[in-house]
């Protein structure tokens, strides 16, 4: 108990400190651009992906009615589908991100 009332004082104690600059982005921008190529590429991986996620939920559809099963497979899908778009734009931004870092720590060292 007296060391939980220790951290807390100690918490309380601390004054606040500006975050390192080390890991904060020199700039807001991530050099990451949306275009419109980027834009139909990522709509027809994502369109795919949902096809993809549809034929493998269609077994697990409780209907032998062709129509029915292939609407709640898709419909079931389109959640999976969406994360798939998300990780991809996560994925796309903090790789921009991360090759600015690398060019900025190239042209800091010269």
């Amino acid at each position: 108990m007296k060391l939980w009332l220790f951290q807390i004082k100690f918490w309380l104690d601390t004054p606040f400190q500006k975050p390192s600059t080390r890991f904060v982005m020199s700039k807001l921008d991530s050099g990451y651009k949306v275009t419109t190529k980027s834009a139909v590429i990522d709509t027809i991986l994502t369109v795919i992906i949902w096809y993809l996620f549809t034929l493998w939920f269609k077994p697990h559809v409780m209907s032998y009615e062709p129509t029915k099963v292939f609407f709640w497979a898709g419909f079931s899908a389109l959640p999976a589908a969406g994360t798939f778009w998300l990780c991809l734009q996560m994925y796309k931004v903090t790789a921009a991100h991360q090759r600015k870092l690398k060019e900025e720590k190239e042209d800091n060292s010269e």
